[in-house]
C-alpha cells in the first residue's frame, strides 16, 4: 500500500491526469469528495484493490476470484441491491469502467458549473455511490436512473 496525504493526492492528479480531470478534482469542496474521486483514479491508473479502512472482509481477498482466472479484470459489489458500492472494489490498470466513472464525475461538475450542495446527499451525486453507479451503468450501456 501507499499512504497519500492531501499534497500527494493533488500531485497525483496533476501529474497523472489531464488538466480537465485535475481541475474538476480541485473544485471539490470537501475531503471526502476528493477521497471518493482519488480512490477511483488510483485504481484506474495503477489497478489493484481498494477498501475503506472500516471494511471487514468476510472472506480472504484471494478467494474472491478463482485462482489463475484471467477472465475477471474488475470486481465491484452491489450495496443493498440498489447501487454499486464505492467502498471496496478491484480492477486491472486502465479498466474502462473506472475511466468512465472519472469522466462521469468530471462531466457532472462541469455541467453544473462546479459543485452545488442542493440536497443533503449531494456528495453521493457528485463523487459517491450514485455517480459511481451511474458511471458503471454508462459503461454497461444501461440507462437506469435513480
Amino acid at each position: 500500500y501507499q499512504l497519500m496525504d492531501d499534497v500527494d493526492m493533488d500531485n497525483f492528479f496533476r501529474t497523472k491526469f489531464s488538466s480537465r480531470i485535475y481541475d474538476a478534482y480541485r473544485m471539490l469542496p470537501f475531503g471526502v469528495m476528493k477521497a471518493d474521486m482519488w480512490r477511483v483514479a488510483v485504481i484506474y491508473y495503477y489497478g489493484g484493490i481498494y477498501a475503506d479502512l472500516d471494511t471487514i472482509a468476510k472472506k480472504p481477498i484471494d478467494t474472491w476470484i478463482e485462482p489463475h482466472s484471467h477472465e475477471c479484470d474488475v470486481f465491484i459489489g452491489l450495496e443493498q441491491g440498489a447501487q454499486f458500492c464505492n467502498w471496496a472494489f478491484a480492477a486491472a490498470p486502465k479498466h474502462p469502467v473506472f475511466k468512465k466513472i472519472l469522466d462521469t464525475i468530471v462531466d457532472k461538475i462541469e455541467h453544473d458549473g462546479g459543485v452545488h450542495p442542493k440536497t443533503w446527499y449531494f456528495v453521493h451525486d457528485y463523487t459517491g455511490p450514485n455517480i459511481f453507479t451511474r458511471g458503471i451503468q454508462l459503461t454497461l450501456g444501461t440507462n437506469q436512473s435513480r
